[in-house]
């Protein structure tokens, strides 16, 4: 069902989903210069760049929100200097963490611990550190100043919604900032980072959220240990990684893929509904996915997996992603020695008529190419 406020447009991306009323707030198609006031300012966070502002504010359950035209490994390092620009030394941070946090401590010059965290070979799944693993880090390293954890991981398991209050609880016990790199978390699990205690959270809006361009956004909470002043030196950090030309496209793809997420609420359930299908026909063919049930049976309550994405057990998971886009035309996100693994997000499932015919399409390319490699 396509909401009929929803308007196709061509873009360098291709075709997308544009929601009908952002196009009065944005009307220029070309860059513009920080400094001109005239449209408003995203340095300043005024007119049109406001407005996403709150979009974003209101998507995160944040106190403080704000986007950069490119992926989150810029807002990695945004954060990263904001805890050096402040005078924090050291973080933990999840030995599977994403390489930009490790590039932006050595930028840096922070010193950092490792928390270790969980591994699932059968599907070359990551897990998150456990609420034990954290407390274990946090008693080690008593001079580190925060903690950054991937959640979900970029292998789709997170921490439940409960476990991340208790992780929050326990790292403001020690007088930590607590930051999530939930670059991966669909729409849902972001409303509930902040609320749960986190003190900021980091989303690539293009891959979860339905933005067609890159972007990212960071939101911050104030009901931990960060407090209101420091908010002028994140902003200083945000600043140096905005840049001088805005793409007003991207503020468009940004703020109407937010402003559809919370005004068309029956869209989420539609990735949603498709991946309970899939999973559901795939096991049919005999084709394993990583459910909670594959979790180590003592952290099943901690950890809970993204009913956005699929992680598929599939021999030689390199070998079937070429032949699914060689043969298929089917571009699946990632892929292992023994996984592949497919995402939904609300845009490409408003592409399709029919999200039960597409699960039973995709299901179909999967059991053939599964079947190619296998002989």
């Amino acid at each position: 069902m396509r909401p009929k406020r929803l308007l196709n447009l061509s873009t360098p991306s291709g075709l997308v989903e544009v929601y009908r009323p952002a196009l009065e707030k944005v009307v220029e198609v070309g860059d513009i210069s920080v400094s001109c006031e005239a449209y408003g300012s995203p340095a300043s966070v005024t007119g049109k760049f406001r407005w996403v502002a709150d979009e974003i504010e209101t998507c995160l359950k944040a106190d403080w929100g704000r986007y950069i035209h490119s992926g989150s490994s810029h807002l990695i390092s945004t954060m990263i200097g904001f805890l050096k620009r402040t005078g924090r030394k050291k973080v933990l941070m999840s030995e599977f963490s994403h390489k930009s946090v490790f590039e932006a401590i050595a930028d840096y010059g922070l010193r950092f611990g490792l928390v270790p965290a969980g591994y699932i070979p059968e599907f070359d799944a990551a897990t998150p550190p456990t609420l034990q693993q954290v407390e274990e880090a946090l008693r080690m390293h008593r001079d580190a100043d925060a903690v950054i954890l991937t959640s979900p991981t970029y292998d789709l398991i997170g921490h439940d919604g409960a476990t991340v209050r208790k992780l929050a609880d326990l790292i403001h016990s020690y007088g930590m900032v607590f930051v999530v790199d939930a670059a991966w978390a669909h729409p849902p699990s972001l409303s509930e980072i902040l609320r749960n205690g986190a003190d900021i959270v980091i989303n690539s809006v293009h891959k979860m959220c339905g933005s067609f361009q890159g972007g990212s956004m960071i939101g911050v909470g104030l009901d931990g240990v960060l407090k209101e002043e420091e908010l002028g030196t994140l902003t200083e950090s945000w600043l140096r990684h905005l840049g001088t030309s805005p793409s007003f496209p991207i503020l468009l793809s940004i703020g109407a893929a937010l402003e559809v997420l919370r005004t068309e609420q029956h869209i989420l359930e539609l990735p949603r509904r498709f991946t309970h299908k899939l999973r559901a026909l795939l096991e049919k063919e005999g084709i394993r996915t990583l459910t909670e049930d594959d979790l180590p049976k003592e952290v099943r309550g901690e950890f809970r997996v993204d009913e956005w994405k699929l992680q598929v057990q599939a021999r030689n998971g390199y070998r079937v992603k070429k032949l699914c886009e060689e043969r298929f035309g089917l571009v699946l996100e990632k892929a292992g020695p023994n996984h592949v693994q497919l995402i939904a997000t609300f845009r490409e499932m408003l592409k399709a008529r029919d999200v039960d015919e597409l699960a039973f399409a995709v299901c179909r390319t999967l059991a053939k190419t599964c079947l190619v490699t296998a002989t």
